[in-house]
């Protein structure tokens, strides 16, 4: 397909992004596939691609994960994301918020509504229930009684 006729709805291009990331960036030795998609849309003139962005594990607090995604303007706004060099078509909120669910059931632990820091989470004992090691507030956001 020749990219630089490509008409299409985003959601289709970015799936077109994806696979023109994969084998050019092996084929151009991009360091990141991102920047091959990115190429990709803007030949094709793509509009809404803002450049790439990323979340480092030290904004995220969640162990050693990270990303890089086409920025296009919103959380919740199609996009693709990479990390560790596999894309995906999704949004970046949609991935922040399976990052936390994984890091979350892998470790036992809530992240708190008030303070933002992770406390233990036992069995048994209802999410409302649970005071933060942190702050002290129930991790729902409500005060202490």
């Amino acid at each position: 397909m020749n990219h630089e006729n490509f008409h299409d709805s985003f959601e289709h291009a970015l799936f077109h992004a994806k696979h023109f990331a994969v084998t050019w960036a092996k084929k151009k030795n991009y360091w990141s596939p991102l920047y091959a998609a990115e190429h990709f849309l803007n030949r094709a003139k793509i509009d809404g691609v803002f450049g790439i962005e990323g979340l480092s594990p030290q904004q995220t607090r969640i162990d050693d994960r990270s990303m890089e995604y086409l920025n296009t303007g919103n959380t919740y706004s199609l996009t693709l994301v990479c990390e560790d060099d596999k894309l995906e078509v999704t949004t970046w909120g949609d991935w922040y918020e399976q990052a936390e669910m994984d890091y979350c059931e892998e470790n036992d632990v809530i992240r708190c509504g008030y303070c933002g820091e992770f406390t233990d989470c036992p069995d048994g004992i209802d999410w409302h229930e649970i005071e933060c090691d942190s702050c002290g507030h129930f991790v729902d956001g409500s005060g202490p009684y």
